[in-house]
């Protein structure tokens, strides 16, 4: 069998927050439990290369989302602004090691961030 990782999780609720770590708690897919909605983080297990995307999505310009690896900037958000709402966007692919951390952060907090904002990642593959 081959090696599994993978999530897709959603904002879910509306939290006002001045955090920067965006904390996704509607899980749609985390069957390995390797992202943690109570942290924010996705914790590689498996070494390997993988893909993340995320979408956020605010009703008032809160800044941009920036992905992040090992507390080193990854990729800021492309970001639109979309019939009322302010769109950031990215996806990029990361090389991994065991206990490696990726997450997303609001550049100025996740207040304004829309209950459908979403954020997912999975292996590509093993190395």
């Amino acid at each position: 069998m081959q090696p599994q990782s993978a999530f897709s999780v959603r904002l879910g609720e509306y939290n006002p927050s001045s955090d920067k770590i965006i904390r996704f708690r509607h899980i749609v897919y985390n069957e390995q439990n390797h992202y943690s909605p109570q942290t924010g983080l996705f914790t590689c297990v498996i070494p390997g290369l993988y893909q993340f995307s995320f979408l956020c999505s605010a009703f008032v310009d809160v800044g941009s989302a920036e992905l992040l690896h090992n507390n080193e900037l990854v990729q800021h958000s492309f970001k639109v602004s979309e019939g009322g709402r302010y769109l950031s966007s990215g996806d990029a692919v990361l090389r991994l090691q065991t206990g490696d951390k990726v997450w997303l952060e609001a550049t100025d907090g996740i207040t304004g961030l829309t209950t459908t904002s979403f954020f997912s990642g999975h292996l590509l593959f093993a190395v």
